[in-house]
Order: structure tokens, then sequence, then C-alpha cells
């Protein structure tokens, strides 16, 4: 899609180049049209300006205006010709552009189409990638249900076997501890009775 955009805005970029060359061209064709426009009514000027000299017996001032007027019928021709010149070039460049334009237009329509599609895509993706992860997401929490039910159930059984061990030996826990107490006080006394032992003197016995 970056290419694209790349693409297509190289090919605005150069449309634009070209319809501000148009634009150029197109203001100097007018240019040239009001230069001839004026050229025009200044020949017609002296050459009215030669009629009335001549009418007026003035050979010099009809001599000079139409000095004047060959002159101006020079510059008419040279800016004709430019106008003509211009005109032929306006006309093919309006031409280019217009097919300049038509394709842009082409290029234009394509490159949405492809930008909607890849939108398209990218949301059909999203989609898809949401729809894993839901998947996924609900699978472990099943599993770990499962898990947790399993647990639970095994800690029941558990905790009733021990209830049924306690209710059918009750004497047991008691006994077990008891015996313990009773193990450790014949220890102490036994090591007393040593002590002792080594404490009197051998000749005590004797005296006895």
């Amino acid at each position: 899609m970056q290419t694209v955009e790349d693409a297509h805005r190289r090919q605005l970029e150069a449309y634009e180049s070209a319809r501000r060359s148009t634009a150029d061209l197109a203001a100097t064709h007018r240019k040239l049209d009001v230069l001839c426009n004026e050229v025009k009514t200044e020949l017609d000027d002296l050459n009215r300006q030669a009629e009335e000299a001549v009418a007026a017996g003035d050979d010099d001032g009809a001599r000079q205006a139409l000095r004047s007027s060959l002159s101006a019928r020079q510059r008419l021709e040279e800016l004709t010709a430019q106008r003509q010149d211009a005109s032929q070039q306006l006309g093919r460049l309006q031409d280019e552009l217009d097919r300049v334009a038509s394709r842009v237009a082409d290029q234009q329509l394509h490159y949405h189409h492809l930008k909607a599609r890849h939108g398209v895509s990218e949301a059909t993706g999203s989609m898809q990638r949401a729809v894993t992860a839901s998947d996924q997401a609900a699978t472990e929490a099943a599993d770990a249900a499962r898990t947790a039910e399993r647990e639970d159930r095994q800690s029941r059984h558990l905790e009733a076997a021990k209830e049924e061990v306690a209710g059918s030996r009750p004497g047991d826990r008691d006994f077990e501890v008891e015996f313990q107490q009773l193990q450790a006080s014949s220890e102490v006394e036994a090591q007393l009775a040593n002590l002792k032992e080594a404490e009197d003197p051998p000749h005590s016995s004797t005296n006895q």
C-alpha cells in the first residue's frame, strides 16, 4: 500500500505540474490576444489619421501616420504569429492534460479500490485474531474450571477419608500423644539416674 500511495502521489504531482504549465500558456495566449487587439486598434487609428491628413492636404502628416501604421502592422503580424503558435501549443497541452486527467481518475479509482481491499483485509485479519484469542481464552477457562473441579473433588475425598479414619479409630491420636509423652519421661528419668550415679563417690557403698 505504501508503494501504491507513493506512485499515486507522484502521478498527482506530475498532473498538477502539467496543469500549471497549461494554465501559464493559456495566460500567455490571453495576453497575446489582448496585445493583438490593442495593435489593431492602434493601426485603425493610424490609418484614419493618414486619411484625414490626406484630406486636409497634410502630406507630411499622412506620411508619418503611414510609417507608424507600417510599424504597427509588423508588430501585429509578429504578435498574431506568436498567438497562433501559443494557440496550437495550448491545444496540444490541453489534449494531453485531458488524457492525463483521465488516467489519473482511473488510477485514483484503482487506488481507492486497493485501499478499500486493504482495509477489508486488515479488518478481517483483526477479527480472525480476535476470534482466535477468544477461543483460546475460552479453552483456557474451561481447562482451569476442570482443574479446579478436579482439585476440589480430590480435596473433598481426602477430607472424607480423614473423617472416616478418625471415626473408626477415635483413640489412636490421643494414645500416640500419650505414648510420646511417656517415652520422653522415661528418657528423662534414665538420664537423671545416670547423673546421680556419676556424682556419688566410690566409698559411699563401702560405708553402707
